[in-house]
């Protein structure tokens, strides 16, 4: 065919969607809008994003965060802002763990920052919060050391390949090992950090020198370069915390937390003789006189400080002498020691028969009450002295709460304290308002309650007379948001039954971009694929070169790329995520071969192809990802067989396969790791059958690559992993039952699991539905399930960022149909609104999630 001059529509050549990229390519004519109706609507899919901060000490600006999806495959990546915040889409990421950490990044001490996130409950994907900060990678490293299956990491590297294979399990070990109750004092003691419900990846903080941050300033990450990780305070002293590797894949990483907090405080009174005091329960301290005191013996968490022995003739009572855990030196100790002493005694009731409760007072001298009534303490409060009665010990089936408690100053014999016991428990209850789907509620972070319709819930614990209540969403429904109100109290004393919740429609939009190859110019459209509402990109329509047929997004939905024909150029724009605005960036547009046929993106968005169909080559670009700058490769273009029109790229980044239509083949190349550039395989190009090629698509495993044929079928191949080599698939060519037509493009595209293909037909066409098989790669038409799109003309399809979201290109009624994809019969349904109408006939169409 000859492609000399402006092509006629007969032989426009159209695009096709990788298995890895958020695009498709769009043509445009002017025309009417086809004003049918709508079909009913479903509820569409969740989208996964994940936001966070990456700092060390400061924001960490303008570096690309890296998402490692459970199969090994880069599945995302974001640019950190000028506070080091991300965001990014995490919907191609497969289930499983991730590892994040910052591309090309490391500290002053040559570490690497990097995280581990496992997907929240009812979520198959990443989403919610993922920092990026010395806390997590310490808990990276832990949680890389309980992964069995493979050698010990000895470095970051290491570690950061193993994060992808991190159980939900082990990720939690890991950080409930790092996040000592010592640590999480300090947090919060220290540096005003709410440790309830923390998590050092999923808590959201900011890098401005406050709370989480002040603590990173003061503790910087001092080691990974070898098989241990160490935070230190920049003080050098206090609290020190380390993980060492294991040398054995089996034994499991160890952390330990070492604090080196002193204990003392003051005597007073003491005459006549020393006195002994104890630390725990041993190491003993003489202490010879009054004044101030201090154990030798750092303290690593709790402490409880009493007296051993009493001096001749005096009792000595400590005062202030317990804690939980220290996060600083202790003190604040008060030892009164007199010749008058007092006895301390309390009031138990409540305690049901057979019931014990052990008291203590002053985080000694225990007490097993085993009935109601007056029960003294054996020890005496020195004059002056101090008491702290509590709870060492709680009855079974009861709680018990001890009132006038503590006193200091004491002069008398104290016989006021009331030890409660009570055995009523209460239910906490509400009602739920405008849900649509099913939704998780949590009550004090456990006791989970699933939800599916409108009405009255309860759960199944009560809550214990005078304890608290906090009801929480666990998993929001799908394209809602419930909001609790009356949600936490505490001092229960009767049944709660007020709490309310309301859930609401969330907006999930997208932004499409529309090819205006007449008028030079694209066409921006913002769809709520929930509500169905459709509004214009501010700005648009953007400026093109003439005959701009085909538009491409990277995966990330950072830069849009745009081939004109008339002046074989390509442009770059940059997408603005907030707006969905296009900026055509500077040194843009690029030169490439004669009459540019389409445009692609590598996975990875390293890398942008460009087949050149009346120069019958490639022109291949690397993309620097923070300007959006191309710069061709070494050696391109690149030479292909007669009149390519469209290149695919495996999800692994190794094979280019171009589609060269009137050689009637597949041109297979090697992708250069290193440069990006293209070799040609062994026995390229590789026959099509005789079949004119208009589209060509891998599938999502890169294990099979799909052509999408003027002569009315599909033609498919194995992919040799090693060599690159093609080999037809049995059955192949598959059946589709139309043929090319002018003006008409036709492609293959793929639900994120592989299981379906949806082949657009062509002008007068529709979209056909097809069962893959997962060893064989061959297509079986689902009978029945045909989708005219509104009338016919269905020239291409795509999907959305989740894979569960269809989007079809109409050219006779200049609309685009967005479906609802059955996953598990492949049936296609109307979003609200569906079809859409466009301002231009829409061959090709690109899809941004913001």
């Amino acid at each position: 065919m000859n492609m000399q001059g402006h092509p006629p529509l007969s032989r426009t050549f159209f695009g096709f969607l990788t298995a890895v990229l958020v695009s498709g390519v769009l043509t445009a004519c002017s025309g009417s809008v086809d004003s049918s109706t709508a079909k009913p609507a479903t509820t569409p899919p969740a989208t996964y994003r994940v936001t966070g901060t990456v700092a060390y000490g400061r924001p960490v600006v303008s570096r690309t965060v890296q998402a490692v999806d459970s199969t090994g495959r880069l599945c995302a990546q974001a640019t950190t802002a000028s506070n080091g915040s991300y965001t990014m889409d995490t919907s191609r990421c497969a289930a499983g763990a991730a590892a994040f950490s910052v591309e090309g990044y490391t500290t002053p001490s040559g570490v690497s920052l990097m995280s581990v996130a496992v997907p929240v409950q009812g979520t198959p994907v990443i989403n919610g919060v993922v920092n990026i900060d010395p806390l997590t990678t310490l808990i990276a490293y832990a949680a890389a050391g309980m992964v069995t299956s493979n050698p010990a990491p000895a470095t970051a590297a290491q570690a950061l390949a193993l994060l992808p294979k991190v159980t939900g399990a082990q990720y939690q070990r890991a950080q409930s090992d790092v996040m000592t109750a010592s640590l999480l004092l300090l947090l919060q003691n220290t540096y005003g950090v709410p440790t309830s419900g923390f998590s050092a990846g999923a808590t959201s903080f900011a890098a401005d020198g406050q709370g989480m941050d002040a603590f990173f300033d003061a503790y910087p990450l001092t080691a990974p370069t070898s098989a241990s990780v160490q935070i230190a305070p920049a003080s050098g002293a206090g609290l020190s915390v380390r993980v060492s590797l294991p040398t054995t894949p089996t034994t499991g990483s160890t952390v330990t937390s070492n604090v080196s907090f002193t204990v003392g405080g003051q005597v007073s009174g003491l005459s006549g003789g020393p006195l002994t005091l104890l630390l725990n329960g041993a190491n003993a301290l003489v202490v010879p006189a009054n004044g101030a005191f201090r154990f030798s013996t750092p303290i690593a968490s709790a402490y409880t400080v009493s007296v051993g022995n009493q001096p001749a003739g005096l009792t000595c009572s400590v005062g202030q002498g317990t804690g939980v855990a220290a996060t600083a030196n202790i003190t604040n100790l008060v030892v009164s020691c007199s010749a008058n002493s007092y006895t301390v005694s309390a009031n138990v009731s409540g305690l049901a028969g057979g019931a014990q409760v052990v008291l203590q007072n002053n985080g000694v001298d225990a007490t097993t009450v085993s009935g109601n009534g007056n029960v003294t303490f054996a020890g005496r409060i020195a004059y002056n002295g101090s008491y702290n009665v509590s709870v060492a010990t709680q009855p079974t089936g009861q709680t018990c709460t001890v009132s006038n408690g503590s006193a200091g100053g004491v002069s008398a014999n104290v016989t006021n304290v009331s030890v409660v016991c009570a055995i009523d428990t209460y239910t906490v209850s509400g009602s739920v308002t405008g849900l649509s789907g099913t939704l998780v509620l949590q009550n004090n972070g456990a006791d989970s309650t699933t939800i599916a319709s409108n009405g009255s819930f309860a759960f199944a614990t009560p809550v214990a007379y005078g304890g608290s209540y906090n009801v929480t969403v666990g998993t929001q429904p799908t394209n809602q948001t419930c909001t609790v109100t009356n949600g936490s109290a505490g001092g229960v004393t009767a049944n709660v039954s007020n709490v309310a919740v309301q859930c609401v429609v969330t907006s999930r939009p997208v932004y499409m971009y529309v090819p205006d190859y007449n008028n030079g110019q694209i066409l921006g459209y913002t769809i709520d694929t929930v509500t169905g509402a459709q509004s214009t990109i501010p700005g648009s329509p953007f400026a093109a070169g003439a005959q701009n047929r085909w538009i491409t997004v990277d995966a990330s939905g950072t830069y849009a790329f745009v081939p004109s024909q008339n002046t074989n150029t390509l442009s770059v724009y940059g997408i603005n995520h907030s707006t969905g605005a296009l900026t055509q960036l500077p040194g843009s547009p690029y030169p490439v071969g004669v009459t540019p046929n389409s445009v692609t993106v590598n996975p990875a968005g390293t890398l942008v192809f460009v087949p050149n169909a009346n120069s019958n080559t490639v022109s291949v670009f690397s993309i620097n990802r923070s300007t959006g700058a191309l710069t061709p490769v070494p050696g391109s273009p690149f030479a292909t067989d007669s009149v390519p029109t469209k290149v695919a790229i495996n999800p692994a980044g190794t094979f280019a396969f171009v589609a060269d239509q009137n050689g009637t083949t597949i041109s297979v190349y090697s992708i250069d790791a290193g440069t990006g550039a293209l070799t040609p395989v062994a026995g390229s190009p590789f026959s099509n059958g005789g079949n004119q090629p208009m589209g060509i698509t891998t599938d999502p495993s890169g294990t099979h690559v799909y052509a999408t044929n003027a002569q009315g079928n599909v033609t498919g191949f194995s992919i040799d992993q090693s060599t690159g080599v093609l080999t037809a698939i049995a059955g192949s060519p598959f059946a589709m039952g139309y043929a090319y037509q002018d003006g008409a493009s036709m492609n293959t595209a793929f639900n994120a699991s592989g299981t379906l293909a949806f082949v657009a037909t062509g002008q007068d066409g529709a979209v056909l539905t097809y069962n893959v098989d997962a060893t064989s790669g061959a297509l079986t038409q689902i009978t029945g399930d045909v989708d005219t799109v509104g009338g016919g003309g269905a020239v291409f399809v795509t999907l959305d960022p989740t894979g569960t979201l269809l989007f079809a290109a109409n050219f006779i009624h200049i609309t685009v149909g967005i479906k609802q994809i059955n996953q598990t019969t492949g049936a296609l349904t109307d979003i609200p609104g569906s079809p859409f109408g466009v301002g231009a006939r829409p061959y090709d169409i690109a899809i941004v999630q913001p």
